[in-house]
């Protein structure tokens, strides 16, 4: 089953991989909407096709994309950026989950530039939370732990879960209490830079 991926930029262009696009701006006497939906509509039509998105216009992708990424780039540089993008993203957005797509917070990157104490919770908490996982790694950054817990993440993920849900939101936007399918869990990953990440987070309670 092929992959397609489209991207919409705030300039008002988009861009396609795997699928040739045809410039709708030759159309001038519609809408900037109308061109949107039938785009996506001509790539939805394509056989046994899934179809992630990227920073497309969510009301107008709903139905037409299997996943929409939701949310700006998640880093392997800099932790503060994955923690306001994805973490923000997963919880803020959780609400469209399965309504409109799936929605994807991002990937997890795994390199050596972000401690492993960060990442690892971040990847507990996309695999836990019902929604695509995504992991961009360099081999560096892959021991043995790393190894035994990308497995079991990814088994977890690619099984039918509930949505997690953040339970703090109205008072944090990077929730760190969250509830997913198999019990309330809690993450400490709002330190600047990770300077008091705690690596005794209480993932159950």
């Amino acid at each position: 089953m092929p992959w397609y991926f489209f991207q919409h930029t705030p300039d008002g262009r988009t861009r396609g991989y795997g699928v040739r696009v045809r410039p709708a701006a030759m159309c001038f006497w519609r809408i900037t909407a109308e061109i949107l939906i039938r785009h996506y509509q001509t790539i939805a039509r394509l056989d046994r096709a899934v179809l992630l998105a990227c920073n497309c216009p969510g009301h107008l992708t709903a139905g037409l994309c299997h996943i929409n990424r939701t949310g700006g780039d998640t880093s392997g540089l800099n932790w503060e950026r994955t923690r306001i993008q994805g973490v923000n993203t997963l919880a803020f957005r959780m609400p469209q989950h399965r309504a409109f797509y799936d929605i994807d917070g991002d990937c997890v990157g795994l390199t050596t530039k972000i401690p492993w104490e960060m990442n690892r919770e971040w990847l507990f908490l996309l695999a836990h939370s019902g929604t695509p996982l995504f992991v961009s790694l360099e081999p560096e950054a892959l021991g043995p732990e790393q190894e035994a817990a990308l497995r079991g993440a990814l088994d977890l993920a690619s099984r039918p879960l509930a949505a997690a849900e953040p339970l703090d939101w109205l008072t944090n936007v990077t929730p760190n209490h969250w509830r997913c399918h198999d019990g309330e869990c809690r993450f400490r990953w709002n330190g600047f830079a990770g300077e008091d990440f705690a690596t005794d987070v209480i993932l159950y309670q």
